[in-house]
């Protein structure tokens, strides 16, 4: 029988690089069926982030320790530890880690 909760210690899932330089991702749980979400605990380095971009995916992010920024439409925000962000689809945004950097990120695909 399969289980209906899906579960993952961060230390037990192997790092990865993902398609951004600077990054490595562990990607801990996906939603079953046609459930469209993802949860990636992402580890960046100093200088780890891409240009600005839009996606499909809508985005939650929540910044667990370390330092950056995070620009969309000709605007700055601070990212550090206990920072939170939603950035929904199609909003043009980059970021650059200034200090290694652990965060949470939780993606829902759009159908």
């Amino acid at each position: 029988m399969e289980e209906k909760i899906q579960y993952a210690y961060v230390e037990d899932v192997e790092p990865k690089k993902i398609a951004y330089p600077g990054f490595l991702g562990r990607f801990l749980v996906a939603g079953k069926g046609d459930s469209k979400l993802s949860t990636t605990y992402l580890e960046a380095g100093v200088g780890a982030g891409h240009e600005e971009h839009t996606h499909d995916e809508e985005e939650i992010i929540f910044i667990i320790e370390g330092s950056g920024t995070l620009t969309y439409e000709n605007k700055t925000i601070t990212l550090k530890g206990g920072t939170a962000l939603h950035i929904p689809s199609g909003v043009a945004h980059g970021v650059e880690y200034k200090k290694p950097s652990k965060l949470i990120v939780v993606k829902r695909m759009v159908p």
